[in-house]
């Protein structure tokens, strides 16, 4: 679609959705699974797309949050309720990973 095909890039993710929900129906809710939330949000389904966000930080797979806060495709759930909830068990829970890596390292003596 960013390179002006607008038809083939719809196509493309049309493809990708069905591969995703008919192929392989167990991919979306599977925490190890990421990048159906790109999908949804730029076909403009943004329920999906947060539900696919709040299963990988359910399951601490929090690999995406910094593009979900800062890359302008993920505009469209900033500020929503669901999203806002889920940045926030992502702040939540990185407080206590440097929790933990400070005790760690008063431990060892660093």
């Amino acid at each position: 679609m960013q390179t002006g095909d607008a038809a083939m890039g719809a196509e493309l993710l049309t493809a990708t959705l069905g591969y995703l929900e008919d192929e392989l129906p167990g991919y979306i809710e599977h925490a190890d699974r990421y990048g159906s939330e790109w999908c949804y949000v730029v076909r403009g389904d943004t329920e999906k797309a947060l539900a696919a966000i709040e299963t990988q930080v359910e399951h601490g797979h929090l690999e995406g949050w910094y593009f979900w806060r800062k890359h302008p495709e993920m505009e469209p759930l900033w500020g929503t309720p669901r999203f806002e909830a889920a940045m926030q068990r992502v702040a939540e829970d990185l407080a206590r990973q440097r929790e933990n890596l400070s005790r760690m390292k008063a431990e060892a003596g660093l």
